[in-house]
């Protein structure tokens, strides 16, 4: 399943999409709030800062979006970053995926 997704993606040079969303849905069971903080920064600074070595690709206005907000972080600080990279996955990544030798083989 996701494990076959990531594979899928790393062989395209793009698995900083799966890894962001991943670290995001691990960073919103998180309930302690130096954890939180120590580890949106560590998302930002990974995945969404232009400086980052894997960014993912966000549009300038979520990107701002969620500069503004480390400012205060909460465990929602990601979700509109998440939604633009889901929606992404889902409309590019993914039907590549399914029409990949990668996916056929794991169904045979």
């Amino acid at each position: 399943g996701v494990e076959a997704f990531a594979r899928f993606l790393k062989s395209e040079f793009s698995d900083e999409n799966i890894k962001f969303w991943l670290a995001c849905e691990e960073f919103k069971k998180m309930d302690n709030q130096l954890e939180i903080e120590t580890r949106a920064k560590w998302i930002y600074d990974t995945y969404v800062s232009r400086k980052a070595k894997t960014e993912i690709n966000l549009d300038s206005k979520t990107r701002s979006h969620i500069k503004k907000r480390m400012e205060s972080i909460d465990n929602n600080i990601f979700d509109q970053g998440q939604k633009c990279i889901k929606e992404l996955m889902a409309t590019d990544s993914y039907p590549r995926f399914l029409k990949s030798s990668k996916y056929r083989s794991m169904l045979a």
